[in-house]
């Protein structure tokens, strides 16, 4: 009997025991996948606690991958209910990937929109510039701007609040100015009332206004430099060039028709008067892709890059560099400049915008010109000054309608035709001292090119491939 009991348990109760361990080892391995199966299938459903209880059961990669997508869903849930607080906590769990950025910013956003309808207009201005052109961020600057200037002229300061409005600027803002200059004056003649309010008298306003004129006539773009080449425009629009020719960068002499020059390290760039562009010489990184540009009223170029603004008020560029963070700048702007392998813009206020840290200085206001390498930025005021960051220049430049940057030195032009140097080291000047009856320059790392007030061009520096050549160029004459 025994033996028959035995057999029964080997022949079946033996199998049976090991089919059951069987199903539960292979249970067992494929419980991570179920679970898993499972936390998928409640976070598509909407079930986030559901899910993230499953997938915080399975210590893995893919769990913890999906995780951060229940997160991530949870704080676009909460930013869609209002709830900023739960947002952020949210989103503090998650790696740094750029939706995450985004959604941050937008809180960041939401934040510095109701620090401005509450009234706290200089905190909404710090927390709107924190955000570097997010959305309209520089709009609701401007607002508050001028609502800060509101509150000047409430508290009796006139002249502070005309300052402020004209600051802000925009067709809106200076007419406010205008406005709140008559009422303060009583006076009926707008200009002279916006004068006395300033306290300008009438000597400082007509230098001023002579200051500006000379100003805008500097600032055309006749003369460039690149690393080894020398480009001028002349008078009838035709284009001359001397120097380095290896990338082509001095095949000009066909251009016709051109407005405005600039170079870049190798290449050389011309604006046309029907608002196209042409570029030759090195295109290693597409910086002459600007056959399809339109509408274009500026140019510029650093060492890799083409930069063109068009009539609407838009940055254009192509090359080497990526300016992602243009895409957030103001369709209001009205001057480029570029230096190395940073940008800059002015924005109609006088207000500067650069594509580095290095060279952002966001207390730049009132300007008529930027100037910008990577590490440092140079501006120009309405009343011939200067302002620097990331550099000091001279306290005594003064009188002063152009400023050139370079790698090695920064060139200031005065109202009087004077052209000064600062080096930023003294074995790198090239002058001996200031130089008169100059028109404009052009400001090279190793080389420097100064237009006369006779046309004539004449080159400083380095001549290694013979970008000093220019003794024959007349750029004023027809």
């Amino acid at each position: 009997m025994e033996q028959k009991n035995s057999k029964w348990f080997f022949y079946l109760i033996l199998p049976l025991t090991a089919i059951a361990f069987f199903a539960a080892a292979t249970y067992l391995y494929h419980l991570p996948d179920l679970r898993y199966q499972k936390a998928q299938e409640a976070f598509e459903t909407g079930d986030y606690e559901t899910a993230l209880a499953l997938a915080k059961a399975e210590e893995s990669e893919r769990s913890d991958t999906l995780i951060d997508a229940i997160h991530l869903e949870q704080a676009k849930a909460a930013i869609q209910n209002g709830d900023a607080e739960t947002a952020r906590e949210y989103l503090a769990l998650l790696p740094e990937s750029s939706e995450v950025k985004e959604l941050t910013r937008g809180l960041d956003y939401s934040d510095a929109v109701e620090l401005f309808e509450s009234g706290a207009w200089q905190e909404a201005i710090d927390a709107m510039q924190s955000l570097g052109g997010y959305g309209d961020s520089f709009a609701y600057i401007d607002r508050a701007r001028a609502e800060i200037a509101e509150q000047h002229y409430r508290e009796g300061d006139g002249a502070l609040a005309v300052e402020e409005l004209l600051s802000v600027g925009g067709e809106d803002n200076v007419a406010r100015a205008y406005a709140i200059a008559i009422e303060v004056t009583g006076l009926e003649d707008s200009d002279e009332a916006l004068r006395i309010i300033r306290g300008l008298d009438a000597e400082t306003v007509q230098r001023m206004k002579l200051l500006r004129e000379r100003q805008q006539q500097a600032q055309f773009c006749i003369l460039a430099a690149g690393f080894f080449h020398t480009v001028g425009k002349r008078a009838d629009g035709s284009v001359t060039a001397a120097g380095d020719d290896t990338y082509g960068q001095c095949d000009v002499s066909a251009w016709t028709d051109i407005t405005e020059i600039a170079a870049g390290a190798y290449h050389t760039v011309g604006l046309r008067s029907d608002g196209t562009v042409t570029a030759t010489g090195d295109n290693t990184y597409g910086q002459c892709d600007v056959t399809d540009w339109r509408n274009v009223v500026h140019i510029a170029a650093n060492n890799y890059d083409t930069i063109a603004l068009t009539q609407s008020g838009e940055l254009l560029y192509t090359g080497y560099s990526k300016y992602d963070m243009t895409a957030s700048w103001p369709s209001d702007l009205r001057s480029i400049g570029a230096g190395s392998y940073a940008i800059c813009a002015l924005r109609q206020n006088g207000a500067f915008l650069a594509s580095h840290e290095s060279s952002s200085a966001p207390e730049f206001t009132n300007l008529i010109s930027a100037a910008v390498q990577t590490g440092y930025a140079i501006g120009l005021k309405e009343d011939g000054t200067a302002v620097s960051h990331g550099v000091s220049l001279p306290e005594n430049w003064e009188n002063l309608v152009a400023l050139y940057a370079g790698t090695n030195r920064i060139l200031g032009l005065t109202a009087d035709g004077k052209l000064l140097e600062y080096a930023f080291r003294d074995r790198e000047a090239l002058l001996k001292h200031p130089l008169e009856s100059v028109h404009a320059a052009a400001n090279a790392g190793t080389h420097i090119a100064v237009l006369f007030e006779d046309g004539s061009v004449k080159c400083f520096g380095e001549n290694t491939c013979g970008e000093c050549n220019t003794e024959t160029w007349n750029l004023l004459s027809e």
